[in-house]
């Protein structure tokens, strides 16, 4: 990692930008680790009729755990009641 004097500030501010969009990554998937694992699993078994229906079920889970922590924390961003359709 350079000084921001040696490379610029755009290069500097694009490393780390990058450095914490895979660190965001890491920790979604470490909190949302038993819907991939149960998510794979189905995958690799056919459950799906392609990789887009299994993206489309994955993120969907992630999007429901989101709301769970969120709600949670009382941040005040709206949630639904209603049971998340794509949870097995």
């Amino acid at each position: 990692m350079g000084v921001p004097g040696q490379q610029g500030w755009f290069s500097w501010l694009l490393q780390w930008g990058l450095i914490g969009f895979v660190g965001l990554l890491v920790v979604l998937l470490l909190l949302c680790i038993t819907s991939v694992k149960k998510r794979v699993s189905q995958y690799q078994r056919g459950d799906f009729n392609s990789f887009g229906d299994f993206m489309s079920y994955l993120l969907g889970d992630v999007q429901v755990r989101l709301q769970q922590l969120m709600s949670n924390n009382n941040t005040g961003l709206p949630t639904s009641q209603k049971s998340h359709m794509h949870s097995v």
